[in-house]
């Protein structure tokens, strides 16, 4: 550097331009004002001049440097040590940040069906540094393996995508850019959903530009990608009419970066903008947290997606019978659905039957002690049977102890009311114990104790909370009595017949687990907000793919958190929902015939809303939104838990608000 650095003022003098060489520290760069003076604390040597009253820095090391000298990218190293006569102190170096840049065009073509190949295009426009970087990287792979290395990443994406025309690469000498040229074709665009069809969009620089460290919790500032200056585009060219997407915008602007995207859909073309700029090359270790939640920010809005439904296929292709065909199918619903509750109406009643048929010709066990079963059964049972099982458990144990003792007891509304009756149970296998066997072999009292308050504040909570995880705690209660079953168990060790026969695996067990197991699945599914909840809830129990659909659909922006939400489809929320946010409310629904149908309203544009509540608990809270041309669209909300009170009176709150 010091020859070339020389060589090049030797150069400049020649030609009447006065520069002087300038001392860098290319490792600690702006940090080298904080240490003391020193011979030894630079590394690299560059040029300083003014030429037409401008200030330059220029390094004639750097290679595939091309433009004019006003866009010439110089690195930053924030102070240099300019040897010119009566310079003493060390020189800002000016940022140059902004004349290094990438714009990323990305074109799609997209035909009207959806097994048709969509052309997609890419132009990458590099300056400053990243011109520098990219031709550096061409030097060293070549072009060919660049072209492969890019096809490769679309693929992980598009599995289906091919090169269509070879890649180019175009320097422009005087703006000093180097300029990428791509051209694929994809066979398979579309990804299937359920009912429709779906595309992704991601803007992939701006994304890893916004790193997450492995480490949060820092000594030191976390080194930020600087200078990084992106734009990228996504343009979606629709073959067909009958798109529509709304206009959005979305800014996020912090001490690091600058970011916005703008959503605009004109003449049949989708256009996606997304801008980012880095505004410092560090943050503090004070700051990490703001900028995770930043990056989060931009994270959930840079990404934009698009849904085809299948029907919309073939909408043209309805003709007169669509109107029977849709009845038709109504009816096969409405059938299957016979068939459903007719098959678990049967299916109890023969589990009902075999039970009453087996208890009049149940076997006696005249040695046999309690009710004894094998305890991987009775946790089973319990668990299927919602906890019904614990009471028949507790209900035979105690007709055993009364057949035994004779004793003035009901045995069937101890085991209805097991909750309170656990610790008589133990007191009454712990007296067996001690006539048995002169000590206590079931378990200690204080310990009984505790099981038994366990089990009483488990069973009380799974029935009157309705939510997860309390609801799930009934999981709990056959867990609770394995001591008192191992015990039982225990005392039948000669008695093996009674065991084996309590725990034979019958039909009616078989048929129960059908039954019962695929309606606890969907019971947990439902809890979890899997399937549709049949109450109101708000965004933090919605699904992220439920959320990705809102956003994709343009039912809400993505800036924008939705309060209360209620869908009333059976089995998917994105057949069916309504809900609003601070701004607006919306409401959509899935028709077999035109597809996916919208309405939504600013609050600024709503005139009334008018409430029916419902009067049943199988109808639904009507809400009319009225807005000011009179147009009105409709609400459907669940009155579970008084959810459609507190959904109103929030959607109140927030018109109102915002008719300020």
């Amino acid at each position: 550097c010091k020859d070339k650095t020389s060589l090049f003022i030797t150069i400049l003098k020649a030609l009447n331009i006065d520069a002087y060489p300038a001392l860098v520290d290319t490792e600690n760069t702006k940090l080298l004002a904080e240490f003391p003076p020193g011979i030894n604390l630079f590394d690299h040597v560059l040029v300083w001049l003014e030429f037409n009253g401008q200030q330059y820095w220029l390094d004639p090391t750097l290679s595939n440097q091309n433009g004019t000298l006003d866009n010439l990218y110089q690195p930053d190293y924030g102070y240099a040590l300019v040897l010119k006569q009566g310079v003493d102190q060390l020189t800002p170096m000016s940022r140059d940040e902004y004349k290094s840049h990438t714009l990323l065009v990305e074109k799609y073509t997209i035909p009207d069906k959806t097994d048709s190949p969509v052309m997609f295009t890419v132009s990458t426009r590099y300056k400053g540094y990243e011109a520098i970087r990219q031709l550096w990287n061409v030097e060293q792979d070549g072009k060919n393996s660049i072209a492969e290395s890019y096809e490769v990443f679309y693929q992980d994406s598009y599995p289906g995508l091919k090169t269509f025309e070879e890649m180019t690469i175009k320097e422009d000498q005087v703006a000093g850019e180097v300029i990428f040229n791509e051209s694929y074709q994809i066979d398979d665009f579309w990804k299937r959903g359920d009912e429709h069809w779906e595309a992704d969009f991601y803007p992939y620089e701006v994304r890893n530009s916004l790193f997450k460290p492995k480490q949060t919790q820092r000594d030191g500032p976390l080194a930020f990608s600087f200078p990084d200056n992106i734009t990228q585009i996504t343009e979606l060219h629709f073959e067909t009419d009958g798109w529509s997407f709304d206009s959005q915008e979305f800014t996020e602007d912090n001490p690091f970066f600058t970011y916005t995207s703008e959503v605009d859909f004109e003449n049949d073309v989708l256009t996606i903008k997304y801008t980012y700029k880095a505004k410092a090359d560090h943050i503090p270790e004070d700051k990490i947290d703001q900028y995770l939640e930043a990056r989060d920010r931009v994270r959930g809005d840079a990404y934009y997606g698009i849904i085809k439904y299948i029907k919309d296929e073939t909408a043209n292709q309805v003709d007169s019978s669509s109107q029977s065909a849709a009845t038709i199918e109504d009816q096969e619903e409405i059938d299957w659905w016979l068939v459903v509750v007719s098959v678990y109406c049967l299916g109890f009643l023969y589990i009902v039957a075999e039970w009453q048929i087996e208890s009049r010709k149940r076997p006696s066990f005249p040695d046999s002690q309690y009710y004894p079963i094998a305890t991987w059964k009775f946790v089973y049972l319990s668990i299927i049977s919602f906890g019904i099982y614990n009471a028949y458990w507790m209900y035979r144990n105690w007709q055993a102890i009364k057949i035994k003792t004779g004793a003035n007891m009901m045995p069937f509304w101890r085991g209805l009311f097991i909750n309170f009756w656990v610790y008589a149970l133990f007191l009454n296998l712990r007296q067996d114990s001690q006539e048995q066997f002169s000590k206590n072999k079931v378990l200690p009292a204080w310990l009984a104790f505790i099981i038994a308050l366990a089990f009483f504040v488990t069973s009380i909570a799974s029935n009157a909370v309705d939510e997860l995880p309390w609801s799930m705690l009934y999981v709990l209660t056959p867990l609770l009595l394995i001591p008192f079953v191992r015990y039982i168990n225990f005392r039948n060790t000669n008695n093996s017949d009674a065991i084996k026969f309590n725990t034979k695996w019958r039909i009616r067990h078989l048929a129960a687990s059908i039954m019962i197991v695929p309606t606890l699945a969907i019971g947990i599914a439902s809890e979890t907000h899997f399937f549709p909840s049949e109450k109101v809830v708000t965004e933090s129990q919605i699904w992220d793919r439920d959320l990705k659909f809102f956003y994709r659909q343009q039912l809400i922006p993505a800036n924008e958190s939705i309060r209360y939400f209620y869908s009333d489809a059976l089995w998917d929320a994105r057949d069916d929902g309504n809900g609003f946010t601070d701004k607006r409310v919306f409401s959509y629904w899935l028709d077999d015939e035109a597809g996916l149908q919208r309405e939504s309203a600013v609050y600024e544009e709503i005139k009334n809303i008018e409430t029916e509540f419902s009067k049943t608990e199988l109808s639904n809270t009507i809400v009319t939104i009225t807005r000011y041309d009179d147009s009105t669209f409709l609400l459907f909300v669940s009155n579970t838990d008084e959810g459609d009170k507190t959904f109103v009176e929030e959607l109140t709150k927030a018109w109102k608000a915002g008719q300020k």
